[in-house]
């Protein structure tokens, strides 16, 4: 570590920014006066052992005619005051060395033509899976929830980029944007288009792998009982692994791959296109909290999940986790600024604090470091994340924050007493005439998917021992916003599932004949036919204030399908069946 000493002459202004070579420089202040040094490459750690380390570096600071010395020290603790390394900061630094980063190959960036290849035969065949018996389905109000959770499921699998595995269960897909990250040196392949367009947002992106991990590890016996458990575990790993690559150094993250205008102005497969897709990346001093702390939940959920299937992936989840959540929280800053290109898109409205809340409660969960504990329970108050500004979304995570204190710390009234607080509210929240919960100010856009978050912390809230007092009816309203989106109402919200489903999803892969593969532009804009494979599983956007809903291809604000609409949906269906059946999964 360094600290910067400011002459009896400098002004207490002082501010200092230091040029680096052989080294990783990390500001611990504002004013940059504290400075802590690491190898520059993380495989020399283990080689300076013991030996000296040199390196230069250049200060320069924003006042004239100042002056500084260095002071150097080899110990720090959290926080940037000096003293011995607490043994949690020993753990960290074991758990972080122990995965090995995966390196760069540029083979596929050697790839000619279309970056991807098209299906031969596309077709869109009627899944198959685990039928509810009739027993079962008197539970569930004739609703096959393995169905859903099944077709669910394949909308994550339509979603993907990169090399499909050879198992592909979408037969109109194919590998496609090979080559993305070749022009800035990473691998940023794979991962899943966030919606009905192919660009790569990182904080949606991981917000849905976020809450599906958790509907994965509250409500396992679900996708068990349902014949999907390993499906869903692998969906999640293909995002999982995209983070990692998207995290090629400690203070290196690419979270933005495509640009949205120029995406959007093309309509067809992603295999057959051959538009730029710029990458927009956060460093130390371009940083953007919310997608790295986001980032950092996702991967520090995955590591659990895999713990005791695959150690070594685990390892590296959260080995990624932890460094992600370091950048986050050490470099503040709302990611906007850093990309400016985000903002018609996934500007985060509310900040940054609310992922730092939520990023700290899982990096507690997955390794149950004091550290971690007292992140989580300092930063509930001090970040403000014991305040519901608004619905759960991508965007605002504050409700699930407090679900998952609550779940964390179950002898913590205050804890469980918010968490009552906002489930009470929603009792009596505003809903439109046939019953669903609505915003009048943000559900105008994809009012489903903050109805089906709801739902889904509702039945948390429900889970929680001791039970609240009013946990019934969390339940009843959380079952009965499940039910319109499943076709209740007369009309199902789900493609390929129950009466009068969508048919005209904005969506472009899935819009596209095989005849018009190569050239598909007019799909857009033509309703008169429905989309020409089935989008099974995705969950549209929904209805208005008033329920009314147009299944046309061209009103994204109704129809369109995205990642984030389907995450809440899916861990919320998950939650019904474990409450239903009365798995063990709904008292553990």
């Amino acid at each position: 570590m360094v600290r910067i000493l400011e002459s009896e002459s400098g002004s207490s202004g002082l501010t200092i920014c230091l040029d680096v070579w052989e080294a990783d420089a990390s500001k611990l202040d504002d004013d940059g006066l504290f400075w802590v040094f690491a190898p520059k490459y993380r495989d020399k750690y283990e080689s300076l052992a013991g030996q000296q380390w040199k390196f230069n570096f250049m200060g320069t600071a924003k006042e004239q005619n100042s002056e500084a010395s260095a002071l150097f020290c080899n110990k720090y603790p959290p926080g940037g005051q000096f003293g011995e390394v607490s043994s949690d900061v020993e753990i960290i630094q074991t758990l972080t060395s122990r995965f090995v980063r995966t390196r760069f190959d540029d083979s596929h960036c050697d790839t000619t033509g279309f970056d991807g290849s098209y299906p031969k035969s596309p077709a869109s065949p009627e899944p198959k899976w685990t039928k509810m018996n009739d027993i079962e389905l008197d539970q569930t109000f004739g609703y096959d929830l393995n169905e859903v959770l099944t077709k669910s499921i394949l909308f994550y699998e339509a979603q993907r980029a990169g090399d499909l595995p050879p198992g592909n269960r979408i037969p109109y897909r194919g590998s496609s944007t090979l080559r993305d990250g070749c022009k800035v040196g990473a691998d940023l392949s794979g991962g899943w288009f966030d919606a009905g367009d192919h660009v790569k947002f990182a904080l949606p992106g991981a917000w849905s792998a976020t809450l599906l991990a958790m509907g994965l590890l509250d409500y396992h016996q679900a996708y068990g009982g349902a014949g999907e458990l390993e499906n869903a575990v692998l969906g999640l790993k293909w995002q999982l692994d995209w983070l990692m690559k998207a995290h090629p150094e400690p203070f290196v993250f690419h979270a933005q791959v495509g640009d949205g205008d120029l995406d959007h102005s093309y309509w067809g497969p992603p295999e057959f296109m051959s538009m730029k897709r710029p990458v927009y990346s956060l460093t130390i001093t371009t940083s953007g909290t919310e997608p790295l702390a986001e980032a950092a939940a996702a991967l520090a959920a995955g590591s659990i999940i895999f713990r005791e299937a695959d150690p070594e992936y685990s390892d590296k989840a959260l080995g990624h986790a932890l460094e992600l959540f370091e950048f986050a929280d050490k470099y503040r800053k709302e990611y906007h600024y850093s990309i400016p290109q985000v903002s018609k898109f996934y500007k985060s409205w509310s900040g940054f604090k609310d992922e730092l809340c939520w990023a700290a409660t899982w990096l507690y969960r997955a390794t149950e470091l004091d550290l971690f504990r007292d992140k989580a329970e300092s930063y509930f108050k001090s970040l403000g994340c014991n305040y519901a500004t608004g619905p759960i979304s991508w965007d605002d995570k504050n409700l699930m924050a407090q679900l998952h204190m609550a779940k964390l710390f179950p002898a913590n009234v205050d804890y469980r007493s918010k968490v009552e607080e906002e489930a009470d509210k929603l009792l009596t929240h505003h809903k439109t005439p046939k019953g669903l919960l609505f915003n009048k100010e943000i559900s105008k856009w994809g009012s489903l998917r903050y109805a089906a978050n709801w739902a889904f912390f509702l039945f948390g809230a429900a889970r929680l021992e001791p039970r609240l007092e009013r946990s019934g009816e969390y339940i009843e309203l959380a079952v009965e916003q499940l039910q319109y989106m499943l076709g209740k109402t007369g009309r199902s919200f789900v493609v390929g599932y129950g009466p009068n489903s969508p048919r005209q999803p904005h969506h472009r892969s899935s819009s596209c004949p095989n005849s018009m593969a190569s050239n598909c532009q007019s799909m857009g804009d033509n309703t008169s036919k429905p989309n020409a494979y089935t989008l099974f599983g995705a969950l549209v956007g929904g209805p208005d204030g008033n329920d009314v809903y147009h299944d046309s291809r061209n009103d994204y604000i109704a129809n369109e399908v995205a990642i984030d609409y389907n995450a809440g949906f899916q861990g919320a269906i998950a939650a019904w069946k474990c409450w239903a059946m009365d798995y063990d999964c709904w008292t553990q």
